[in-house]
């Protein structure tokens, strides 16, 4: 990974892996991909989420990746703040080096949260 960071998401296509967000010191907006076809290279980091973010959810198909919901401020803050978020990002894969972009809203703020597709790949 570009940098040491835990509670981050993945999600991948057919070539590549896709990790977001994360937790160093505070919550993350980096994008690091990695080519499944050339797993002893460092993963390249990749346009950022549109907010950063801890204890996202992420799920994929064969065109875009999303990244959704999550905990803005990290694990140390204060529970009462209200950290969290529904905010989802959307990864084009034929694109991936283009910043992520917003979608539509979860219907309420999640973190720690699990994600799944019925794509075929």
């Amino acid at each position: 990974m570009s940098s040491a960071r835990y509670n981050l998401s993945a999600t991948g296509s057919t070539n590549y892996g896709w990790f977001g967000g994360g937790y160093v010191g505070s919550s993350q907006l980096i994008v690091d991909r990695i080519d499944f076809s050339n797993d002893s290279v460092r993963a390249s980091v990749r346009g950022p989420l549109s907010l950063a973010r801890t204890n996202l959810a992420a799920t994929g198909n064969s065109n875009y990746g999303w990244f959704g919901g999550g905990d803005t401020l990290g694990p140390m803050a204060p529970i009462f703040l209200d950290k969290y978020t529904s905010i989802v990002d959307r990864i084009n894969f034929a694109n991936d080096s283009v910043s992520a972009s917003p979608r539509g809203p979860l219907s309420a703020a999640r973190y720690a949260l699990a994600a799944t597709s019925n794509s075929t790949r």
